[in-house]
């Protein structure tokens, strides 16, 4: 019996089998501004990023749609500016390519991707954004 597309894309990730779980190879990491918690555990646990070239970053939940043109002065609220600021520094400080505000690509994580090819057919990709799945 032939395996399905999904099968064949699990089976070649898997690391390792044990106890009818897999340890499965991650290609991409897709992040957003709610990704903080995420790198409060790396520096609590002191634990770098194993390949930051293979996270991606976007600042897409709480960048605004008007007054763009501000920056992060354009962002009011004072707790969603300190998200997409943590998002920065957090990016910045592990080497993880952020597109934010001000990048020229910056859009919805589960759209840029595919765009600029970060997803491609046979990835295993890992996000916190509900949308990754369709991806």
């Amino acid at each position: 019996m032939s395996a399905t597309l999904f099968e064949k894309i699990w089976t070649n990730h898997v690391v390792t089998d044990r106890d009818d779980e897999s340890l499965i190879y991650v290609d991409r990491v897709l992040l957003q501004e709610n990704s903080f918690h995420a790198f409060d555990k790396i520096r609590r646990e002191q634990r770098s990023v194993r390949n930051p070239a293979q996270a991606f970053a976007f600042s897409d939940h709480y960048v605004p749609t008007r007054n763009r043109e501000l920056g992060l002065g354009g962002i009011t609220d004072p707790e969603i500016r300190n998200m997409v600021e943590l998002i920065a520094s957090d990016t910045d400080a592990y080497g993880i390519e952020l597109f934010g505000i001000g990048h020229d690509y910056q859009g919805i994580l589960h759209v840029v991707g595919p765009e600029y090819g970060i997803t491609q057919p046979g990835l295993v990709i890992a996000g916190a954004d509900s949308h990754t799945s369709f991806v």
